[in-house]
């Protein structure tokens, strides 16, 4: 799929409503190609699929979620894209929409902002996704074993060379599935990983009764917030081979490294540079217009980092070699464009029976795209936040633990008139619910909330400071792109007035109908907006009607 012109199909049943969302995409330069008003009238016309990037599907236009998510699998095959356009969903349905093939959803009403996040984030999943497809079948296509496990021994990833020669599959457990006479993956041998970069092992395996050696590689990768995972790269090697190994670079590890999006370099002992993938090379020439050949400094090649940046580089290179791994963040302007990126700074390859390391690598990764899309998030926030402080609604946000972390100048106000407080980030929202209502009927509303409902409410308050009043309550879930949530919403309103309004108005009509009932006469009423006409019983009565 080509996203030059990021072509736009809306199915959606309001006409006003395609005219709006048509406007939002012309102001971010996405092409409008059609809209319908039934998941049918798009389906009828197969030929026209091809001309469309992504669909945006208004999800109450379907008979069903299971039509919505049926639909969104069917447009896969097209290589068409589906996000959400949700209004109001229970949690039950909302579950399903998540668990089908889906680029994003937009929960309406929506700025013009918002849609074009949405789409750009669809646009990024999908070449993600496309990127670690082709990822997948280069591993199936090598002659190389990738297996990749937990600390359980659970297999995660097993690419086909790893299928057929060891007969592991993914989720099967590898412990003591893969051993010879002196060697076996099991327990011990995991938890002797822990703390390594790297480990090699020769393993020696009976096929078609003949002695084949194998070559195996462990690095362990132990990123934040998600569980530590191990990689084993394994190839066929002969006896010979094994003897004969001199190269400084393994031809394996080089394999291994031009299948990243990471630039590589790798570098000895005399920070000379003895290799480097594609990626690298690709890299410094787009963003610096520079290149680089075999053998140069690498000090030299980094040229554009800072003073201070080039003494902690030199560092962070020198320690490396003792085994320690380091990550630099930076930003730097080129060219008067913005750029930041991350390098990675790690030992490769040990010498046999010492604490050194004969290589390292550097890992320089361009996260120019990420950080730019993440300061617009941050940019909209502002911008939103004018009007969050200036409404005379009381908004708080809070975490999953009742911890407020933001408020408007509304909320504060009225929690020093009526708790003299001066309200700070980090209070608990528990402590500011009145007590005709109470903390443990609060936390209900506020699981509801978790619950992805939205939850409403009125009290009648009497406080010293302010005497009595009504107050109306919301809670709304705020949803991550993922579908999770990670805080709630609270807001409330006085309502005093209108439930002043409504009072009156009752005691007004009971007034009217005991005149009416007390009277001897007949009455009746025309509404002339309606056309309808009320008769009193005492006016049927007087004409003799029953």
């Amino acid at each position: 799929m080509s996203f030059t012109t990021r072509k736009v199909f809306i199915i959606e049943k309001d006409v006003t409503l395609v005219r709006i969302y048509r406007i939002f995409l012309d102001e971010y330069n996405y092409e409008f190609i059609g809209s319908a008003s039934s998941i049918e009238n798009l389906l009828n016309h197969t030929t026209f699929l091809k001309n469309i990037d992504i669909v945006l599907l208004d999800i109450d236009v379907a008979n069903s979620v299971e039509e919505c998510v049926r639909f969104a699998e069917e447009l896969a095959n097209y290589g068409i894209l589906v996000i959400y356009l949700i209004s109001e969903v229970n949690k039950s349905d909302f579950e399903k929409l998540m668990t089908s093939n889906f680029y994003g959803y937009i929960l309406l009403p929506a700025r013009s902002e918002v849609f074009k996040l949405s789409i750009d984030f669809a646009l990024k999943k999908y070449e993600y996704e496309q990127k670690h497809f082709i990822e997948h079948k280069i591993l199936n296509k090598l002659n190389l074993g990738v297996v990749i496990f937990k600390l359980n021994g659970e297999i995660v990833f097993a690419n086909d060379y790893v299928v057929n020669d060891f007969g592991l599959k993914v989720g099967e457990n590898i412990i003591n599935k893969i051993k010879d006479r002196y060697f076996k993956i099991d327990n011990a041998f995991i938890n002797s990983l822990l703390g390594l970069n790297f480990k090699e092992v020769v393993l020696e395996k009976i096929k078609k009764n003949k002695v084949a050696y194998y070559n195996l590689q462990f690095s362990i990768y132990n990123l934040k917030k998600q569980e530590t995972l191990i990689y084993c790269f394994i190839h066929s090697s002969s006896s010979s081979e094994l003897l004969s190994r001199k190269a400084k670079t393994n031809d394996l590890l080089k394999r291994i490294l031009n299948n990243t999006d990471d630039g590589i370099f790798i570098v000895d002992r005399n920070f000379k540079v003895v290799d480097y993938n594609k990626i690298a090379e690709v890299f410094f020439s787009d963003s610096f217009q520079f290149s680089f050949k075999l053998g140069m400094n690498i000090n030299d090649i980094f040229y554009f980092l800072s003073e201070s940046d080039k003494k902690a580089f030199a560092k962070n290179l020198i320690v490396a070699f003792s085994g320690v791994s380091h990550t630099m963040l930076r930003h730097f302007v080129f060219k008067n464009n913005p750029y930041w990126f991350r390098i990675k700074i790690f030992p490769v390859l040990k010498k046999d029976d010492t604490s050194k390391y004969e290589l390292i690598a550097i890992n320089i990764q361009n996260i120019t795209k990420e950080r730019l899309l993440e300061l617009r998030i941050n940019e909209l926030e502002t911008e939103l936040k004018p009007l969050f402080d200036s409404s005379f609604q009381r908004f708080y946000l809070c975490d999953l633990h009742y911890k407020i972390i933001s408020f408007n100048k509304a909320a504060f106000d009225i929690i020093l008139k009526e708790f003299n407080h001066k309200l700070k980030k980090g209070d608990s929202i528990l402590d500011f619910v009145p007590k005709e209502v109470g903390e443990e009927k609060f936390k209900e509303y506020f699981k509801r909330a978790l619950n992805y409902e939205h939850v409403y409410y009125k009290v009648k308050v009497y406080n010293e400071s302010l005497g009595e009043y009504w107050s109306e309550t919301h809670l709304d879930p705020v949803i991550n792109s993922k579908g999770e949530i990670h805080e709630v919403l609270i807001w409330t309103i006085d309502i005093t007035q209108q439930e002043k309004n409504l009072q009156a108005l009752k005691e007004s009509e009971e007034r009217y109908s005991l005149i009416a009932n007390g009277a001897n006469d007949g009455l009746w009423d025309w509404d002339l907006k309606t056309n309808k006409v009320y008769l009193s019983p005492r006016w049927k009565a007087l004409l003799g009607y029953n």
